[in-house]
């Protein structure tokens, strides 16, 4: 991504969940999956908030495809785990445990987002990935 090698920066990595966001619109999900794959993989698996963000477009890619669907869960599950009130992690997992009926999973998830100082969490998206 970087021409010197180097770890992508903070504009880099943003610039690269553009271009996949496109790439979804036109429906090229494995050229989106491609292009964040390799952004994650060359700035390494650090904990940052970029390299969450870019874990979680990952999982908003592989949801498309329903063999796919233990890679999201787990992503989505360890974004959690590093960071307990990751809002997209819970609304990404809230939405897939509803879509699957796991309906008491999925209000425990939404119930965290409650105190969210979002007031308007993005859930219609994360419905449209999983519909």
């Amino acid at each position: 991504m970087s021409e010197s090698g180097s770890e992508p920066n903070a504009e880099q990595i943003e610039a690269a969940l553009k271009e996949a966001a496109l790439l979804l619109e036109r429906n090229r999900e494995a050229d989106a999956y491609t292009l964040l794959r390799s952004t994650l993989e060359e700035c390494g698996y650090a904990n940052t908030a970029e390299n969450r963000s870019l874990r979680m477009a990952i999982a908003n890619v592989y949801v498309l495809a329903p063999s796919h669907l233990r890679y999201t869960l787990a992503i989505a599950q360890e974004a959690l785990r590093e960071e307990p009130n990751n809002r997209e992690a819970l609304i990404l997992l809230g939405t897939i445990y509803e879509h699957h009926g796991l309906h008491k999973r999925a209000r425990a998830m939404f119930k965290r987002l409650e105190t969210d100082p979002d007031p308007d969490p993005p859930k219609a998206a994360a419905i449209r990935l999983v519909s």
